[in-house]
């Protein structure tokens, strides 16, 4: 990856639904500049698209549809 990226990037492991809305608020989706997911459902990947969306929060989303590569970008206007 690009070194100018180090220690500016978090892996995060939660379970994120509404359940985990008080680690992942609305307070936190404004505060990135980038949310980047890798999940493996379609319920999860709609939950973070509609914060993403809402908080006007560009999206990288990859592996909902498969082990086939398929990448898409979400850019809120």
């Amino acid at each position: 990856m690009n070194q100018d990226l180090k220690g500016h990037v978090s892996a995060r492991l939660d379970k994120v639904h509404k359940e985990t809305e008080d680690i992942y608020s609305e307070e936190f989706y404004a505060e990135q500049t980038l949310v980047a997911n890798a999940l493996d459902n379609v319920a999860a990947r709609l939950f973070i698209d509609t914060k993403c969306v809402k908080a006007r929060v560009p999206l990288l989303d990859s592996g909902t549809l498969g082990p086939k590569g398929h990448v898409q970008v979400i850019i809120p206007m």
